[in-house]
């Protein structure tokens, strides 16, 4: 068994046995693939011989523990680098812990991402893979035709607005959830005031692009918000 070998197997260990025994966090996303590896390609991990489990006294738990050959298999890593690797992990993971992931729209900046295509303004959280925006548009305003690269679903809040997409025209109002697939055509005519939740995924930015107008080959960048 080569070094590289024996390192992975080692990742695999670690990241299972955290895993396991849910304390802690996995080792930063290429920990996380190798224990996507293990649950998928590699179920014999408990019979690597490098875990051991162990009943907790009074419960009907079991903790994870590593064996000596697991000892033995870590000793083989370059230990600097996993150390650091773990370090960073940690680090990040403690970051995490720190910071609520807690937001109130009042305490975000009001911003108008697309004001050539769209009256809407309002607040925006962005996640690793999914905007999460809260919007406001004046009665009597619009949405012009546009499109975007990514999904969207839109829940409308509160007032009435005619919407149409795909060649139809709906009037809609509190309560309705509008899908959005990507690339497909759309545009609103405000009734009243208009206020939603709306959610797209990160593949494309906020920036909508003008029916009609070729897409730019990259994203163009959000306004700060």
């Amino acid at each position: 068994m080569s070094k590289n070998t024996k390192v992975t197997d080692a990742k695999i260990m670690y990241a299972v046995l955290v895993m396991l025994n849910s304390r802690g966090p996995l080792s930063g996303s290429e920990i996380k693939e190798h224990v996507l590896e293990a649950l998928i390609t590699r179920t014999d991990y408990k019979k690597s011989g490098y875990l051991k489990s162990k009943k907790q006294v009074g419960t009907q738990e079991h903790i994870w523990e590593i064996t000596d050959k697991g000892v033995e298999a870590l000793e083989m890593v370059d230990i600097d680098l996993y150390e650091q690797a773990r370090l960073e992990s940690k680090a990040q993971y403690d970051a995490k812990e720190q910071i609520m992931p807690i937001y109130r729209f009042e305490n975000l900046k009001d911003v108008r991402q697309n004001p050539g295509l769209s009256s809407g303004h309002g607040e925006s959280i962005k996640g690793e893979r999914m905007y999460f925006c809260h919007r406001i548009w004046e009665a009597g305003t619009e949405a012009k035709p546009h499109y975007h690269a990514c999904e969207q679903f839109i829940y409308i809040m509160r007032g009435r607005q005619k919407f149409t997409m795909g060649g139809e025209e709906y009037e809609l109002g509190p309560g309705d959830v509008i899908h959005i697939p990507a690339n497909e055509v759309h545009a609103a005519e405000m009734i009243e005031e208009v206020e939603a939740i709306y959610v797209k995924d990160t593949t494309w930015s906020l920036k909508g692009v003008a029916a009609g107008e070729a897409a730019p080959d990259a994203p163009p960048p959000d306004d700060p918000f």
